[in-house]
């Protein structure tokens, strides 16, 4: 038995418009033994907002852990508090939201490849241009070597999911 991590992530421009609920149960042998509920709240529902809040962080990412499980239930809630800033569904952008459940050895997988990629990095010789003809930026976001917020500076907000 292993804990299960959530991970929700979206680069998309207009998220402040939105609220982000996320709640799941927690099972061992078919019993819930945990509830998380996590909130990322940035209005009132209502609020109609006319701009992007001070001080948001355009790249809002939900990290949630649980204790050890055998199976879990997600519910993802993304609201908006504020209208589109427009009516017409055509015009209307959709947007990606990446949702990661990790359980068991992947994450312990990935502990140990981001362990062996810090190990071996030489930060004097850090170079995103020659990186980039080996692996093009618009993949950096699936790596593990970019987990956890450790995503060059140089990195778009489009690549990061």
């Amino acid at each position: 038995m292993q804990p299960y991590t959530i991970i929700l992530d979206s680069d998309f421009s207009e998220l402040w418009r939105y609220n982000i609920v996320v709640m799941c149960s927690v099972l061992r042998d078919g019993q819930e033994v945990e509830f998380l509920k996590h909130s990322s709240e940035i209005a009132p529902v209502g609020a109609e907002l006319k701009e992007m809040p001070r001080g948001y962080n355009a790249n809002r990412r939900v990290k949630l852990r649980t204790q050890e499980a055998t199976a879990l239930t997600l519910y993802i809630y993304v609201m908006p508090h504020t209208l589109p800033m427009t009516t017409d569904v055509a015009e209307a952008k959709p947007f990606e939201m990446v949702i990661e459940v990790l359980h068991g050895a992947e994450q312990a997988y990935r502990k140990l490849w981001r362990r062996f990629y810090d190990t071996i990095a030489i930060a004097a010789r850090e170079n995103p241009k020659c990186r980039q003809t080996h692996m093009p930026k618009r993949f950096w976001g699936c790596m593990t070597e970019f987990d956890e917020g450790n995503l060059p500076e140089a990195l778009p907000p489009s690549a990061r999911g």
